[in-house]
């Protein structure tokens, strides 16, 4: 039994720490057989890392003096924070990297980046306080974490039908004037607010426009499409949107989702809503017309206007609902008929 244990705890002979050249006299440390980078905190100037490297590790190359760096193939990892805080202005990401961790680049002077058809995963804030402009998402890519390129001044970006959910914030605070939500995205959180953004495009995916979605943007028009079941609270909250229909299959307007719209005139909701939250419409000093003839008036702000054609069609629909049919019931030899708005066969009856 002693001996079993004394064999656990025995180091695996394998194991060695190589160390390279990365600048003047510093160096950065890979952990082998793992192949994992760390300590090249000190690092400056242009770096070729060794191709023993597997994993970048997290703060690799945190707060270097590294202007370039191009990353082998070996490398199918790109730690937390790996690169973040470094003059970096170029990198080569080899077609090998499946995951790019958070804050891996935030706080460098990166202007462009080509990932690779490799990468799966971007993390939260990857990309953040970047000089980044332009940015094209790999067809690989399904998750686009929390701020991953928040605080630059992108004014371009591609996001592919791979993705599948894109991170609170992950585009707020860029230079971002429109933008084409891919339709294998089924929620919109606020990943776009607070941009100069004066056009999006969301697509019959989308079942829930969420929190702050769009908040302090500048979108002067919006289709929502007949996917949409509930609009969360901020959802378009200090635009510049004139009118809005927001489309009979949402059944839920939380809290204040439309505050704030100076500029907004009228606004169409549907009549079958199941809950309107408060303050939806609260300063929009502009609303002379809201288009509605359910059972919430006594909750908006104006008095609103019930279409003919829309009241006809909720008459015919209760007359519908009251509307008595008669069905045929049978047991054995015995026939029954009944009538009733809806009808059923008594006990021991089957329709006929």
């Amino acid at each position: 039994m002693v001996a079993g244990l004394l064999a656990t705890a025995t180091p695996n002979a394998s194991a060695e720490t190589r160390t390279f050249p990365c600048g003047g006299t510093a160096t950065y440390s890979v952990i082998m057989p793992a192949g994992a980078a760390l300590d090249g905190t000190n690092c400056s100037g242009t770096l070729v890392i060794d191709d023993s490297v597997k994993i970048i590790g997290d703060k690799a190359f945190l707060g270097a003096r590294l202007t370039s760096v191009t990353i082998p193939n070996s490398v199918t990892t790109i730690g937390e924070r790996a690169f973040a805080d470094t003059p970096l202005t170029s990198v080569t990401m080899p077609n090998s990297v499946t995951t790019i961790g958070e804050s891996a680049f935030s706080y460098t002077q990166l202007t462009s980046i080509t990932m690779p058809n490799s990468v799966k995963t971007i993390g939260r804030f990857a990309f953040a306080r970047t000089q980044l402009t332009s940015v094209t998402i790999p067809n690989s890519v399904t998750t686009i974490g929390n701020d991953a390129f928040a605080y630059t001044p992108l004014t371009s970006v591609t996001i592919p039908n791979s993705v599948t959910e894109i991170g609170a914030q992950a585009f707020s605070y860029t230079q971002l004037t429109s933008v084409t939500i891919p339709n294998s995205v089924t929620y919109i959180n606020s990943a776009f607010s607070d941009t100069p953004l004066t056009s999006v495009t969301i697509p019959s995916s989308i079942t829930k426009i969420g929190r702050r979605a769009f908040e302090n943007t500048l979108l002067t028009s919006v289709t929502i499409p007949r996917s949409v079941l509930r609009i969360e609270s901020y959802a378009f909250a200090n635009t510049r949107l004139t009118s809005v229909i927001v489309p009979d299959s949402v059944k839920i307007i939380d809290n204040l989702a439309f505050t704030g719209n100076l500029y907004l005139t009228t606004i169409s909701i549907p009549d079958g809503l199941l809950e309107l939250g408060e303050n939806v419409f609260e300063k929009n000093y502009s609303l002379t017309s809201i288009l509605y003839c359910g059972r919430f008036s006594a909750f908006l702000p104006i008095t609103p206007t019930c279409p003919p054609e829309r009241q006809a069609l909720i008459d015919a629909a209760a007359k519908a609902a009251t509307k008595k049919t008669t069905i045929t019931c049978v047991k054995g030899k015995l026939i029954k008929k009944v009538t009733a708005v809806k009808p059923v066969c008594p006990a021991g009856y089957k329709k006929k």
